[in-house]
């Protein structure tokens, strides 16, 4: 392991940058936090909690093997995500040992971390709650803006996501700027889904990880800091009138399709069922609609939809838009962004009519009814037709 002079801010503290070639053992990296001030305090706070537990009989030996593995975690975590490190190859093995490691330095050393905690008690009840808020406490701005930053980067330089998920958004957007209905809050929020498509991916393959959540790794704030940083390409894209070379990426032939059969669904319904297979993936998590349009949904599925749409247009959108009283409501498109909202909020995606753009008390109402419905997924059959989950009932 080759170490240099340079060093990175994280997560409002400086650490070395160290540049890796090949494997990295459990002692390299152990030798790296014991020369890394910050990573040093570190393990000396966790080695002091514990001659804390022990000197007053509260100690779990379970729970103190179970907290090194996790300590050995956060410093293989904090060692990869500093900018250099990323190809430095870590094994579970590695991990395991890097925690072996840890927990024989304390019982080689607890006699003198307890006779340190005996002489001063107080100074190490206050080291104990600063090593808890530094293994729970969330990263603050600084690190979810950086996070966020690598999350948009590594989205863009993957061709599958930016041409088939990011190209068929911005796509959308130009619609939406071309007759002044854009939004860009509503904006965001599509883009979100794809920010969270991008975190797992990002897990499984730069870092390896099957076991940590995404949006542990990458949190909602990090997320949306993608969806931004994507939302200023768009804007970027279009001041400088490269969006329709750039949207022209995705597949002419299949938008053609799409829109003549959106045609012959009413707005509502065209609003549903497009925001439902931009949303959705297959068994690969491709998104729907680069392989599939309407005509792909099976008759029993479309006919669900199509229920689900009407009665909720009788019962809750409809008498909502003729109430005059409501004078701030855009009228002339909000059936369309009605049925693409009902698809988002009946399913729980963050986004739909809570988001902001239905005034109060409509989109507390129109939220609540969605939500009545419960959610609906869409899967590929194996005749190659999309179908609903749960299926209609008899």
């Amino acid at each position: 392991m080759k170490k240099n002079t340079d060093a990175i801010k994280y997560k409002g503290v400086t650490y070395h940058k160290v540049a890796v070639s090949g494997d990295v053992t459990a002692e390299e990296l152990y030798d790296y936090a014991q020369n890394v001030e910050q990573l040093y305090l570190y393990l000396e706070e966790f080695f002091a909690a514990y001659a804390e537990a022990e000197v007053d009989n509260e100690a779990d030996e379970g729970g103190f093997l179970h907290e090194a593995y996790v300590v050995a975690g956060e410093i293989v975590s904090i060692f990869r995500r500093i900018p250099g490190n990323r190809d430095a190859t870590i094994t579970d093995a590695t991990k395991t040992a890097l925690g072996d490691m840890i927990v024989k330095h304390y019982k080689d050393n607890k006699q003198s971390y307890q006779d340190a905690y005996n002489k001063s008690k107080d100074a190490y009840t206050a080291k104990y709650i600063a090593y808890k808020k530094a293994l729970y406490v969330r990263a603050d701005a600084e690190s979810e803006s950086l996070d966020g930053h690598n999350l948009h980067l590594y989205i863009r330089n993957t061709q599958e996501l930016y041409n088939n998920q990011i190209l068929p958004i911005f796509k959308h957007l130009l619609k939406f700027k071309s007759n002044r209905t854009y939004s860009p809050k509503r904006a965001v929020d599509a883009l979100l889904p794809v920010m969270a498509a991008g975190a797992k991916r990002y897990m499984l393959e730069v870092e390896k990880d099957r076991e940590t959540p995404y949006h542990e790794r990458f949190t909602k704030a990090a997320r949306r800091v993608a969806a931004q940083e994507f939302l200023s390409l768009f804007d970027a894209l279009y001041q400088s009138g490269e969006i329709e070379e750039q949207v022209g990426l995705t597949k002419p032939r299949f938008v053609a399709r799409q829109r003549s059969a959106a045609d012959r669904l009413d707005d509502f319904c065209g609003g549903y069922l497009y925001a439902a297979l931009w949303s959705s993936t297959d068994d690969n998590s491709v998104p729907l609609d680069k392989n599939y349009t309407f005509k792909d949904v099976a008759l029993e599925c479309m006919e669900q939809i199509a229920k689900d749409c009407t009665e909720f247009q009788e019962k809750h959108l409809q008498p909502l838009l003729d109430d005059e009283t409501y004078d701030d409501v855009d009228r002339l498109h909000a059936t369309e962004y009605a049925g693409a909202d009902f698809w988002l909020t009946r399913n729980e995606t963050g986004a739909g009519f809570g988001d902001g753009d239905w005034p109060e008390p409509i989109a507390s109402i129109l939220t609540k009814a969605s939500e009545e419905f419960g959610p609906q997924d869409l899967y590929v059959g194996d005749d190659g037709k999309i179908y609903c989950y749960p299926p209609p009932a008899n």
